[in-house]
């Protein structure tokens, strides 16, 4: 198969024209034969690209599953058609399963349920007993099983002495200790970023130093025991400089942010709409310029998708009672294309969403060129839609974008020369 017209990126470039080349792509034997800026057709079958990008395929840092537990709102199928059909050929499943992740037989069993999915699956697991919240889990024997981080995802690791020992144990195999940072005496019940339209429609909001707090503790704990130490789904900027100036220091650790979190500020909760209800809360506007610029300057490591299927008996209530959470596979890269595109450039975007999460958990790092398999997708930048739920493959389809029209499409998705999308 011969595939022409196709826009090829350099993730080390910055942001212009050159970061883009054009590319005809030969595919034979399951293998990429040549790259050129023209191959002749000859008789060849044809797929004409028109100027599609390719890529390797975006790395999701962050997806929740609903198996076991709660099939109703995603199980492994769900999960890796949703993404799959959106441009995902790898994806790190949270462990705040019912049960949580905290076993090796437990994380045995989800590495086996996932062997024959048409995407990769990786997983985190619990950091800490889910009966035993202050003990650790057997972290070695998870790692050792295949797990890739160590989180506690819905409830953050509140002990400073359980973070202690969790970086100095996973010290010893090189784990990655993952902390969602907030602390959990500060926002109670508080579910909006604190400001004008939180007190406009008369809810008590969350204070920025809510994370920034927990961000400064664990940098200190980081630099006294070292090891390595991911922040995920960070909401403020603040936090970010601060994991910026530790990096520069000669400390092991990154950050994520949703892609939520430059999208939306805090102006929508006067919509009222639970499908915008999440946590950590949107900040204010000049919060959320600034994130998307850390992103741009490659500042945070990694956008995450922050998958998050809820189902519709928790979702469509008083945005009090609402469960926090957006599923987001489904649109990932329409999100990016439609709301962000002028503002992050496609190289830092897939650095971020691609390359870094690959890198942070030590994986392979597909490449296209000649002689590696054809694995890769194909994004059409241009084409519009509006987006219904008919088209979610996720069973959760509590999203914002319902009924908003945008732009960009997956136009394919092709793992050992085999078309799967």
């Amino acid at each position: 198969m011969l595939l022409k017209n196709l826009l090829l990126v350099d993730t080390k470039s910055k942001k212009g024209p050159a970061e883009f080349k054009k590319v005809d792509i030969l595919i034979e034997r399951q293998k990429i034969k040549k790259i050129s800026k023209q191959i002749a057709s000859g008789n060849y079958k044809v797929m004409d690209c028109k100027k599609a990008l390719v890529f390797e395929g975006f790395f999701d840092f962050s997806a929740q599953l609903g198996d076991p537990g709660n099939l109703q709102v995603e199980d492994f199928t769900s999960l890796s058609n949703a993404a799959l059909h959106a441009g995902f050929t790898s994806v790190c499943v949270e462990p705040n399963t019912l049960p949580n992740i905290d076993h090796p037989q437990l994380l045995e069993g989800q590495i086996k349920k996932a062997e024959h999915l048409p995407i990769n699956l990786f997983f985190k697991a619990n950091l800490s007993l889910q009966a035993q919240p202050e003990k650790l889990a057997e972290l070695y024997r998870m790692h050792a099983k295949g797990a890739v981080a160590f989180t506690m995802k819905d409830k953050g690791i509140q002990q400073a002495s359980l973070l202690a020992k969790a970086l100095e144990y996973t010290k010893a195999f090189d784990g990655l200790v993952i902390q969602h940072a907030f602390d959990q005496s500060i926002c109670k019940t508080e579910f909006v970023a604190q400001g004008k339209y939180a007190t406009k429609i008369g809810l008590k909001g969350m204070p920025a130093y809510f994370e920034t707090t927990r961000v400064a503790r664990d940098l200190e704990l980081l630099k006294y025991h070292s090891g390595r130490l991911h922040f995920s789904n960070i909401s403020r900027h603040e936090s970010v400089k601060m994991i910026a100036k530790a990096k520069k220091q000669g400390l092991k650790v990154s950050c994520d942010v949703s892609i939520w979190h430059l999208i939306y500020d805090d102006q929508s909760i006067e919509q009222l709409n639970s499908n915008l209800k999440v946590f950590p809360p949107f900040f204010d506007a000049t919060n959320k310029k600034k994130l998307i610029q850390a992103v741009e300057d490659r500042l945070v490591d990694v956008v995450t998708s922050s998958h998050t299927p809820i189902a519709k008996q928790d979702k469509m209530l008083e945005i009090e009672q609402a469960k926090p959470g957006i599923s987001s596979l489904d649109f990932f890269y329409a999100t990016y294309q439609t709301f962000l595109s002028d503002k992050i450039s496609w190289a830092s975007f897939l650095d971020a969403t691609s390359v870094q999460p690959r890198s942070i958990l030590g994986l392979i790092q597909p490449k296209i060129k000649e002689g590696a398999q054809a694995n890769f997708v194909i994004l059409d930048q241009t084409s519009s839609f509006k987006a219904t739920e008919d088209m979610m493959h996720s069973k959760s389809k509590n999203t914002p974008l319902l009924a908003q029209s945008l732009k960009g499409k997956v136009m394919a998705v092709f793992q050992n020369a085999k078309r799967l999308v």
